[in-house]
This record gives C-alpha cells, sequence and structure tokens, in this order.
C-alpha cells in the first residue's frame, strides 16, 4: 500500500482545485437538469444563470491552480493518490452545494411574504370512523353554510394534520370538513391492503354525510390524497372532486418526477427518516410503488386539477393528461397545501362547473 500512496505533491491544492471544480460542474448539472432544489440563483433555477455560475467557478479553478505552478500540474501526484483526491473533492464539492443551496433557501424564504393560511381551529371535532372494524381517528370542522361537506386528503407520508388548515378554511366558507389518516399512515390503524383504500374513504364519506346531514360529499386531495380523490369520481354519493398536485405517471403507473426538481437538501435528508407507508405483514411501500399498484390514472376524469405554476414535482405538461389545471398556484408542492391561494382555488373549483 505505501507504494501505491505515496502522500507526496500538492495535495492540498489540488483538493481545493477539485473541490471548486465539482462545485461548478454540479451548478451546470443544475442547469441543464432543471435541479431547482439544489439551485443557488432562484426558485425555480434561473437556468442560464446558474450555467453561467458554474463555467465560471470551474473555469476560476482551473485557472487558480494550473497558471502558478513551475509546469502544468506540478507537483505532481501519483494515479491512486490523484483519484483518493478527486474523490474527496467530489463528496466536499456535493456537501458545499447542498448547503449554500439550503443557505440560499432559507434568504429566500426570510425576504419573502408568503401568504401563509391559518392554523387549524380548537373547534376541530376528533371523530373515529369504523372501517372494517379498525378505529381510524379523523377531524371533523362543522359548518352551517349549507355547502356540500367535504372529505380531505392528505399526501403520501402524510397525516390529517398537514390539511387541518384546508379543512378549516373550506368550513368557514360555508362546507362541513373533515380530515382522515389515509391507511398505513399517522394513527390510522389499517394498513394497506387495497391501494385504491376504497373501504376506508366509503366509510369516511359516509361518517361525514352522516355528520354533517348531507346525501352527497366532495373530495378534496393533496398529491396521493388527489389520486385518491380523482379515483372516486362517478361513485354513488360523490359530488365532486379536486385534486391538488396530484403526481403524473408513467403508462406503467409510476410517478414521473424527480424529487431535486423541488426538495432542498434538508427535505431530502428528513425524507430518508420519515416513515413511509405501511403495508402488510410489516412491509413499507414506497410511493413509487404504491402508485403503481393504483394503476394508471385514467385520462378525462371530470375532477378538477390544481398545480404549481414553474415545473416541480409535476411539468404542467405532464398534469394535462388527466386533465386541463384550473388554476396554478405561485408555490412549490411542498407548500401548495397551506397557502391561501391554494384554498381560494379550491373553493373557485367547487363553486363552478369546474367540476
Amino acid at each position: 500500500m505505501s507504494r501505491l500512496i505515496h502522500l507526496r505533491g500538492d495535495i492540498l491544492g489540488m483538493f481545493i482545485f477539485f473541490l471548486w471544480f465539482f462545485v461548478g460542474l454540479w451548478q451546470i448539472v443544475i442547469a441543464w437538469k432543471r435541479l431547482n432544489g439544489l439551485s443557488l440563483t432562484g426558485y425555480p433555477d434561473r437556468r442560464w444563470v446558474s450555467l453561467l455560475l458554474g463555467v465560471a467557478v470551474a473555469a476560476g479553478a482551473c485557472v487558480w491552480y494550473f497558471s502558478g505552478r513551475r509546469h502544468f500540474a506540478s507537483p505532481d501526484l501519483e494515479g491512486i493518490e490523484t483519484l483518493i483526491v478527486m474523490g474527496g473533492g467530489l463528496v466536499g464539492a456535493t456537501i458545499i452545494e447542498c448547503a449554500l443551496a439550503q443557505v440560499a433557501a432559507w434568504l429566500r424564504m426570510s425576504f419573502k411574504k408568503a401568504s401563509v393560511a391559518p392554523a387549524e381551529p380548537e373547534e376541530a371535532e376528533a371523530l373515529i370512523v369504523d372501517v372494517e372494524g379498525a378505529e381510524v381517528p379523523a377531524q371533523y370542522v362543522s359548518s352551517t353554510g349549507g355547502l356540500v361537506p367535504l372529505l380531505v386528503l392528505h399526501d403520501y407520508g402524510g397525516s390529517q394534520a398537514d390539511v387541518g388548515a384546508l379543512a378549516a378554511f373550506m368550513a368557514s366558507l360555508g362546507h362541513p370538513a373533515m380530515s382522515v389518516d389515509l391507511d398505513g399512515h399517522g394513527r390510522n390503524p389499517r394498513e394497506i391492503a387495497d391501494p385504491g383504500m376504497e373501504a376506508l374513504l366509503g366509510a369516511a364519506c359516509s361518517a361525514l354525510a352522516g355528520k354533517a346531514g348531507s346525501d352527497a360529499v366532495s373530495i378534496v386531495g393533496v398529491g396521493l390524497g388527489g389520486t385518491l380523490a380523482m379515483a372516486c369520481v362517478g361513485k354513488p354519493g360523490m359530488e365532486k372532486a379536486v385534486a391538488i398536485d396530484p403526481p403524473a405517471r408513467s403508462v406503467d403507473g409510476f410517478p414521473e418526477t424527480s424529487s431535486l426538481r423541488e426538495l432542498h437538501a434538508a427535505d431530502i435528508l428528513a425524507g430518508f427518516f420519515r416513515s413511509p407507508a405501511r403495508a402488510r405483514e410489516g412491509k413499507r411501500l414506497s410511493y413509487s410503488r404504491l402508485l403503481a399498484l393504483m394503476g394508471k390514472a385514467e385520462p378525462g376524469r371530470a375532477a378538477a386539477l390544481i398545480g404549481t405554476r414553474d415545473k416541480w414535482f409535476n411539468d404542467p405538461a405532464e398534469l394535462r393528461s388527466l386533465g386541463e389545471p384550473v388554476a396554478a398556484i405561485a408555490s412549490n408542492h411542498q407548500s401548495l397545501a397551506g397557502v391561501v391561494e391554494t384554498f381560494e382555488a379550491v373553493a373557485e373549483a367547487l363553486a363552478s362547473g369546474a367540476v
């Protein structure tokens, strides 16, 4: 080993060169692939600014390293040493890029005034929905407005608390609203046996209709919840459905999404520690696998689609395979279910003939 690794030459200088050279390459890749979550220049990424920034950083590293030596790449490193230093530089550049992107995101958020929706009201009533003998917790917000009651569904990996503000907002407009933990999520004791969760949705709709004294209900869902809402269109007792940024999917049913289009480094790291959906026999069911088991969503469903204005999880062109979006919100998928603009778009879709 000592003959392979001599540890001689300008190790520090070459490491610094590779470190910033790969930071520059990262910026070029971000611009090429539109990896908004790692962008330093904006959200969504300003493509040409990122490209020029990456070229400038990579070129600057080359100029700094190769112009100030006695000869080209002198003092030299052995081949295996170069590979080791190169690998260390790539790892370091990735860490730096993620850290800078996260800092840039925090700075942008601190200067941006988001129209965040109010928190869930204290008067939300805790309910238990009986689903094939299992007691599934739910939250109900009453309303005297006399409008159609709403079942509000959260996204994959979430819980009913994620859509509490949306349910409260709709109740304030006159829609009695109920949120429930999906199968395999939150405090729902049921594991995912049926990817379409028909037993859960049927029991929840019946409980909501009985509680609100209505013959019909509507469903509003975010992400996975939106996909489930679209699948309920046309069933008895279903009046309308609104899908908030449901995943566009391939012909095989898998999501046509890239998490790095949307998620920042901290979001991706948190995703590794988030419990995936629970399936039978203690198995875990990924989002992609769950969607594939559900099958391809049928185009032309009479459900209103609400998406993001820019290219996040879904390209608007991809969503149009499910229908023409009735609204596009200047937000991202992570925060879309918590901004007033989304709530207003849902209310407008329910009040109009869009669904």
